[in-house]
């Protein structure tokens, strides 16, 4: 059975995952000895930080029928949840290290790694959000 979510905890899993991003370019940037991929790492965790501030922003509009009812979780058990589920989707914490894209051979490819992390993204966000949207859908 599928876990769905509400609006605002999509918006939280897709801020984790941007902040997960900026963390991981950030520190490949820092282990790199080449001075072309390091910029382009650095650029790709600014743009990390850019689409972290637009759903901070799309969050903050959000109606309060869309805002979480907050319910008895002294142990924060639902936040956890949603950042594990962030966290092992697509920049996993758990599994890739940035010192694998600053082993990368070219900038090439870690732009074909950066474009695979983002399409997966993507489909996490849709995901995510097909599920908040039928569960909005079934409240009616």
């Amino acid at each position: 059975m599928a876990t769905n979510f509400t609006a605002y905890e999509v918006f939280e899993m897709a801020l984790q995952v941007e902040r997960n991003g900026q963390h991981f370019y950030r520190q490949a940037a820092e282990q790199s000895e080449d001075a072309h991929l390091k910029e382009l790492l650095l650029k790709l965790a600014q743009m990390e930080a850019d689409h972290e501030s637009t759903f901070a922003q799309m969050q903050g509009q959000l109606s309060g029928q869309a805002a979480p009812g907050i319910p008895f979780d002294p142990n924060d058990d639902v936040g956890l949840y949603l950042r594990a589920a962030a966290d092992t989707q697509i920049f996993n914490v758990y599994r890739m290290e940035p010192r694998d894209v600053a082993e990368m051979e070219d900038a090439r490819e870690v732009l074909q790694t950066a474009i695979q992390l983002e399409k997966d993204s993507v489909v996490c966000r849709r995901t995510w959000a097909s599920r908040a949207w039928r569960e909005s859908s079934t409240m009616k």
